[in-house]
């Protein structure tokens, strides 16, 4: 049931991007970002996704994924603390916004990282990541192995 939603949305969003210019993606994530300096949005975007996680996403999965979706949650919580902690690289902090943006979409949130979205969609990383899931959402889930897919790095599932 996850992964269908996830599909939904994902359709939503490729139309939504795709039918845009990059100025335009630009400009509605400005409007996102609401002059928030970047470390508090990102701040705050954990916090969604950690609140999302723990009142809305359990009543919504099957037993089986509970444990693998708080382990990835978890450790996505660390590397935002890595970033608090000014302990990321420029790269590594936008790979956090695109897993940012990955997690957003498995948990239904709206899109916050409109770029990294736009860039996600044409690089063609969305289906990987969905696969990803599909295959593994019963079992393992980690912030690494979706780091490596963003990269561009094959796993073997």
């Amino acid at each position: 049931m996850m992964i269908e939603k996830l599909r939904e949305l994902v359709i939503e969003y490729e139309t939504e991007i795709l039918e845009s210019s990059y100025d335009i993606i630009l400009q509605k994530e400005q409007s996102t970002l609401k002059n928030l300096n970047e470390r508090t949005f990102l701040l705050n975007e954990k916090i969604k996704i950690s609140d999302t996680f723990t009142h809305y996403v359990i009543e919504r999965c099957k037993p089986s994924e509970v444990s693998p979706l708080r382990h990835l949650v978890e450790e996505y919580e660390e590397q935002i603390e890595l970033f608090k902690d000014n302990y990321l690289d420029s790269e590594e902090y936008i790979m956090l916004r695109n897993i940012t943006v990955v997690l957003d979409l498995l948990l239904g949130i709206d899109i916050s990282y409109y770029s990294n979205l736009y860039e996600l969609i044409n690089q063609d990383k969305i289906e990987e990541l969905i696969d990803y899931f599909e295959q593994n959402i019963s079992f393992r889930l980690s912030y690494d192995d979706i780091y490596a897919i963003i990269k561009g790095r094959r796993l073997k599932l």
